[in-house]
Order: C-alpha cells, then sequence, then structure tokens
C-alpha cells in the first residue's frame, strides 16, 4: 500500500467493507492497513510532543478497534476507521 490518498481510499475501502458486512474480505485487507498506518508514522524529523500526542491518539484507536471486532460490532469497526482513524492519519501526515 503506498502512502498518500491510495492509502486512504484502502482505508475507506475496508471501512466500506466492514459497513457491508464483507468480514472476511475486509479482515484480509488489514495487514495493508497496519502497513499504511506504519508508513504514515514513520515520518521525517525529531518526534516531538504533537507526534507523541497523535501516536497515542492512532494506538487508543487501534486498541478500540480489536475491541470492536472482538465484540464483532462491525459497523462501530467501520466508524471508527472511516470518521477517527483516517482523520487523525490525514492530519499526522500533513
Amino acid at each position: 500500500m503506498e502512502p498518500g490518498e491510495s492509502g486512504f481510499r484502502s482505508l475507506e475501502q475496508v471501512a466500506d467493507l466492514f459497513y457491508a458486512l464483507r468480514v472476511r474480505e475486509a479482515a484480509g485487507m488489514m495487514e495493508d492497513m497496519a502497513r499504511h498506518i506504519d508508513m504514515v508514522l514513520k515520518r521525517e524529523g525529531p518526534p516531538d510532543a504533537s507526534f507523541h500526542g497523535g501516536v497515542t491518539e492512532i494506538n487508543q484507536l487501534l486498541q478500540l478497534l480489536l475491541v470492536c471486532l472482538e465484540n464483532r460490532d462491525y459497523i462501530l469497526v467501520a466508524d471508527v476507521i472511516k470518521y477517527e482513524l483516517i482523520p487523525r492519519l490525514r492530519a499526522f501526515e500533513n
């Protein structure tokens, strides 16, 4: 998965698959999602306080996603990806 807009489109696709309850397909794309998140977090330059705060927020969202997946609340998984994770990653990338 490429960083940038194509990566965000892939994250949106994962959310759309969860909305459609196509869980196996969505789960199959989770590894790519993790790679994209990793690429966003590996930015150039020394980390500062906002970097650490952003990483903490993203980690909390990932933990929430795990709980939602364990509870099989796939609509909430999609909501967290689409309305929480993607906007934070976009802000982090800028």
